[in-house]
């Protein structure tokens, strides 16, 4: 399984970015084999439809689930016609402590 998060910068003590489509960086875990690595978001600043932009390169990068505090509208329901699940969880947290969680989750 392959999770993303939105990052606020590319360390494991980044914490995860409030702003999904938007974010300074993705990081990527793969639980089948363990391998990690921080891509920095180069559709953040485009003027518009960021979300479901960002959505379609998760999507190619074959992510199954997504952690984030927040999700908008149109990108929520892109990443739901495609089967990608949206695990919300609270402000805060850094990017360990997720990929902790994900570890977890995927035992």
């Amino acid at each position: 399984m392959i999770v993303a998060v939105p990052s606020s910068g590319n360390t494991m003590d980044s914490i995860v970015s409030e702003r999904f489509a938007r974010c300074a960086w993705f990081y990527f875990y793969n639980s089948d084999t363990g391998q990690e690595e921080f891509i920095q978001n180069t559709l953040k600043d485009i003027p518009e439809g960021a979300g479901p932009q960002v959505v379609e390169f998760l999507a190619d990068r074959k992510v199954n689930s997504i952690y984030a505090t927040e999700v908008g509208p149109k990108a929520e329901n892109l990443l739901k016609r495609l089967n990608i699940n949206i695990i919300l969880i609270e402000e805060q947290e850094t990017i360990d402590k997720i990929r902790c969680y994900a570890i977890e989750k995927a035992k």
